[in-house]
């Protein structure tokens, strides 16, 4: 399939894209310093309130939303929102009522919950679980929907967008840990916004 998009679009996408990436990669080189598993994987427990509520907007929404959920919509109709409205009230319970009780226990995953209040052998099972329901539920499908959106937009096959995909996000995550991907989902929320504001305005003329 070919790029059926204009230059205005390629310039509006590299600079998205760019300033994405450099957003990753300066937070990267700005804590290339850091030794501690606190300052890689909890930010430094020192994120402000805007940059933690951009990443836990952004975290919720991707290209499996845009592209799939959206075209699901489309065909069958507004029914298929409220699998996203139901999420809303978890995460408010999540902030409310269970994130109080992980901070008091002093942890940082649900898997080391799970160790402290039943075993070493329930947070092998809970990981696991995990990581696979991540992998094939999440990852693969965000990774998938990004990969046909590169098809119609730049004429990308499969076998070139994935890898593309993966080691670009893989960069500044790894370089900059929670950090780089918390300020990187800061400036996606509202690209996700604008962008989602002005589709669903095309969508509903």
């Amino acid at each position: 399939m070919g790029a059926i998009f204009h230059p205005i679009d390629a310039i509006a996408l590299v600079l998205i894209l760019g300033g994405v990436f450099a957003i990753g990669i300066w937070v990267s080189w700005r804590s290339r310093g850091a030794q501690a598993s606190s300052d890689f994987f909890l930010g430094g427990r020192d994120m402000t309130w805007w940059a933690i509520g951009g990443s836990l907007f952004a975290s919720n929404i991707g290209t499996e939303h845009f592209v799939g959920q959206a075209g699901s919509g489309a065909a069958s109709g507004i029914p298929v929102a409220l699998y996203e409205w139901t999420a809303g009230w978890l995460i408010v319970l999540l902030g409310e009522f269970f994130a109080p009780v992980y901070l008091r226990s002093g942890i940082t995953t649900i898997p080391e919950f799970c160790e402290k209040r039943f075993g070493a052998p329930t947070r092998v099972l809970v990981s696991t679980l995990s990581l696979l329901a991540c992998v094939v539920t999440k990852i693969s499908a965000t990774i998938f929907a990004g990969a046909i959106l590169l098809q119609v937009v730049a004429g990308w096959t499969l076998w070139e967008s994935v890898p593309a995909i993966v080691f670009a996000t893989g960069v500044y995550t790894v370089g900059g840990g929670l950090q780089a991907v918390m300020f990187t989902d800061v400036l996606q929320a509202l690209i996700f916004l604008i962008g989602g504001g002005l589709g669903a305005g095309v969508a509903m003329k």
